[in-house]
C-alpha cells in the first residue's frame, strides 16, 4: 500500500546529508584494479593478475565474459557444432530487473502543493511481471529532487529473474522532466536466481536514465556463484541498454575478473541484439583483450550460434577458430 507523508523544516540539512551519500555511492562504481568492490558479504579471492589469452581458454573467458561468469556443459571437439550452455548475460538480467522497479517508483506531489524546502517520503509496494513483489521507501526534496531510500525484494520476478534481498539508494530526480536522472544503488548479499542457477551478489549499479526506452548502467560488483563457489568481478563495467520493438540491444566496455584466469578488458565492436522471445542474441561482437596483447574475438553467427577466435601472440592476426559453438 503506497504511503506519502512531508518533513517540513529540515531541508537545507537533509539536502546536504543526501548528497554526501549520493556521491560516496555513485563513487563506487568508478576505478579499476585492484580489489574494489564492497567491504563485506560477497568478496573477490580469485586471479587479479591480467589473463593471458590463449587457444585452450579462449572459449572458456570470452564464454563467462559474456555471461558474467555463468557456467554451462563442456564444449565438445574443436572444429564441429559444440554443445555449449550460455543464456542471457546475468547483468543484463540484473540491470533490467533493477531498472523495472527504479522506473515504477512514485515520487510524485502536484506543484504548489510542497512547500519550498520540503521533504517528501513515498513508499510502496511493485509486483513482479511474473511474481513476487519489491518495496521501496524514498526521501526526495522536492526543490532539488536529491532523493535517497531502500528496497526489499521478495521473490520479486522480472522476465524469469528472481531477486531477492535488499538494496539502499540515492540520486537526482529531474523534477521539470518528471523522471530519474541518475538512479545508484548498493546491494549486499542480493540472490539472483536465472533458471537452475543463483547468485550472490555484492557492490554498487548505478544509472543514467537517457530516455524511456535506453539507459546506462555502470557496475562494480562481485558475483558468487552459488553451486560452484566460484566468485566473478566486474568493474567500471558499462552496460549501454536499448529497448526496441521486438527486441532489447546492448554494448558492453570495462573489466571482467575470471577467478581462475584473471581479468580481462571488454569492449564490443557491434553491439548485442536479443529478439523477443530468445535468450540468445542475434548479433553481437565482442573483444577481449588480455596480456601482452592477446585477444579473444566473440561473434554471433546467430541465434543458433556463435565462434570464437584467439590471437594468442598479440600480432593482432586472429590465428585460431573454434569454429561454429552452440548457443545451447
Amino acid at each position: 500500500m503506497k504511503s506519502r507523508f512531508r518533513i517540513r523544516g529540515v531541508g537545507t540539512l537533509f539536502l546536504i546529508m543526501l548528497l554526501i551519500i549520493f556521491l560516496s555511492m555513485y563513487a563506487c562504481g568508478g576505478g579499476g584494479g585492484g580489489g574494489g568492490g564492497a567491504s563485506s558479504g560477497v568478496t573477490y579471492t580469485g586471479s587479479t593478475s591480467q589473463a593471458t589469452i590463449v587457444q585452450t581458454n579462449a572459449v572458456d573467458i570470452a564464454k563467462g565474459a559474456y555471461t558474467g561468469g555463468q557456467t554451462g556443459a563442456a564444449a565438445g571437439s574443436v572444429g564441429s557444432v559444440q554443445e555449449i550452455e550460455v543464456n542471457r548475460p546475468n547483468y543484463l538480467q540484473l540491470a533490467q530487473a533493477m531498472e523495472e522497479v527504479i522506473r515504477q517508483i512514485d515520487v510524485y506531489a502536484p506543484p504548489g502543493v510542497v512547500e519550498l524546502g520540503e521533504i517528501v517520503s513515498e513508499s510502496d509496494s511493485i509486483p513482479g511481471n511474473c511474481g513476487g513483489n519489491a518495496s521501496y521507501a524514498i526521501q526526495i526534496d522536492d526543490t532539488t529532487g536529491i532523493f535517497s531510500g531502500n528496497m526489499n525484494f521478495d521473490n520479486f520476478c522480472s522476465e524469469g529473474t528472481i531477486v531477492n534481498g535488499a538494496a539502499t539508494f540515492s540520486g537526482i530526480y529531474n523534477i521539470a522532466a518528471d523522471r530519474f536522472d541518475r538512479f545508484a544503488l548498493t546491494v549486499q548479499s542480493l540472490t539472483l536466481t536465472l533458471g537452475a542457477d543463483s547468485f550472490t551478489l555484492n557492490g554498487s549499479l548505478s544509472y543514467i536514465f537517457q530516455s524511456s526506452t535506453s539507459a546506462t548502467a555502470t557496475m562494480d560488483i562481485y558475483q558468487s556463484h552459488n553451486a560452484t563457489g566460484k566468485i566473478y568481478w566486474v568493474n567500471n563495467y558499462v552496460m549501454a541498454i536499448s529497448a526496441g520493438s521486438g527486441y532489447i540491444q546492448f554494448g558492453v566496455s570495462g573489466r571482467f575478473y575470471d577467478p581462475d584466469y584473471g581479468y580481462v578488458d571488454i569492449s564490443t565492436s557491434t553491439s548485442f541484439r536479443i529478439n523477443s522471445g530468445q535468450n540468445w542474441p542475434s548479433q553481437g561482437v565482442m573483444i577481449l583483450t588480455g596480456k601482452n596483447g592477446t585477444k579473444a574475438r566473440l561473434t554471433v553467427n546467430s541465434a543458433t550460434t556463435f565462434v570464437v577466435e584467439a590471437d594468442a601472440d598479440g600480432n593482432g592476426s586472429y590465428e585460431w577458430n573454434s569454429g561454429n559453438l552452440n548457443w545451447q
